[in-house]
């Protein structure tokens, strides 16, 4: 029986060599479009400056204006005339009344009258001095460059005598106003400090008769 041939590396067949992957599709041949040009986006133009406000004063004090106050209608009980007063107030309208009706005492309906009408000229005499005051508080919020003297009381001092410069007439008027009801009023209580005289007299008279 023949030996078999010894193996060496030569006699050892070499490997197929792996064939390379081609691709599976061929590169195209087709001519490519044009790319479309970036669309550029249109620049906002900038706002316009802001409109200086012509009455700056009037809408500050829009701006700060409370809620109109409810009305309410009270019928005078001598004259049956209508007051129209502010719920805020009525209550001290109806108290400074009552405060004239207990210090004089009225009897008859002459003293009530007068009295009821100096307690009216009363009410307005406060109305007119806290009008004159309101006036001048005012000013300092409708002062477009308010004083700067380092000092408040200074610089409400200036605000006022700049309100006096700028509304003189307005201020006569409250003036005259004022002395006017200040007048009729000291006529109203010499008529009726008269008739309670004379009427206090004419009772110590008829007593001391009886």
């Amino acid at each position: 029986m023949p030996k078999p041939a010894p193996i060496t590396p030569a006699s050892i067949p070499a490997a197929p060599e792996a064939a390379t992957p081609q691709p599976s599709f061929a590169p195209s041949t087709a001519p490519r479009k044009p790319a479309r040009p970036a669309k550029l986006l249109p620049i906002a133009p900038e706002p316009p400056p802001p409109t200086p406000d012509p009455q700056p004063a009037a809408r500050r004090r829009a701006a700060r204006a409370p809620v109109r106050s409810a009305m309410n209608a009270l019928r005078h009980g001598l004259t049956s005339q209508v007051l129209i007063l502010t719920a805020q107030d009525e209550p001290f309208y109806l108290a400074h009344c009552r405060d004239f009706i207990q210090h004089y005492q009225p009897q008859g309906l002459r003293e009530l009258h007068l009295t009821q009408q100096m307690a009216d000229l009363q009410w307005r005499l406060y109305r007119v001095a806290a009008q004159e005051a309101n006036m001048f508080a005012l000013a300092e919020f409708d002062a477009p460059a308010p004083y700067d003297a380092g000092r408040p009381e200074i610089n409400s001092a200036l605000l006022a005598a700049a309100t006096l410069r700028e509304k003189p007439s307005t201020l006569l008027n409250i003036s005259l106003y004022e002395q006017r009801l200040a007048r009729s009023f000291t006529q109203l209580r010499n008529e009726l400090e008269n008739l309670q005289f004379h009427r206090k007299w004419e009772a110590r008279t008829a007593k001391k008769q009886d």
